[in-house]
């Protein structure tokens, strides 16, 4: 997979997984609200694309807030599919999945998932729900700061110049 200069190898790994999700063509540019190109969107101007929500794991690894899984229409015992993808978690149904929604209308990461992100009880998530394209995107804390700093760099970048 050949890469932008400016581009962090997050970007396409994680902007491929969406594109297979939605079914969009690798080399496809993949938009989201009014055609802004990811994983840069403009702020300000993708309101009402996603439905976010910061939630805690507990001991057995559920999700603490049950508004994404609502965002979605997804129901007690719908069959999740949960990739990874550098610590960034996409879950969209499929018939075929492993994971389930729980009867409480939980989401309930596998242990082995758990490990490979390196969540434990008590860790706090980003939960962008798509309900459009019927995907729950998370991102774990550590995540959620190398984006910011990334961000942040980039643009204190090019307000120095």
């Amino acid at each position: 997979m050949s890469r932008q200069p400016d581009q962090q190898p997050w970007d396409a790994s994680v902007g491929d997984l969406l594109r297979a999700a939605t079914n969009q063509p690798r080399g496809s540019s993949l938009t989201i609200g009014d055609g802004i190109p990811l994983p840069r969107p403009e702020l300000g101007r993708v309101s009402g694309a996603f439905e976010y929500a910061m939630t805690t794991l507990d001991s057995a690894g559920r999700l603490a807030d049950r508004s994404p899984l609502i965002a979605l229409g997804w129901l007690p015992g719908t069959r999740l599919k949960i990739s990874v993808h550098h610590h960034v978690l996409i879950v969209e149904a499929d018939s075929a999945g492993t994971a389930a929604v729980t009867a409480r209308c939980r989401l309930q990461l596998p242990a082995s998932v758990r490990h490979r992100c390196r969540l434990s009880s008590g860790d706090r998530v980003l939960t962008a729900a798509w309900p459009d394209h019927g995907l729950l995107v998370l991102y774990p804390k550590p995540t959620l700061d190398a984006l910011l700093l990334e961000y942040h760099g980039r643009h204190a970048a090019e307000e120095a110049s």
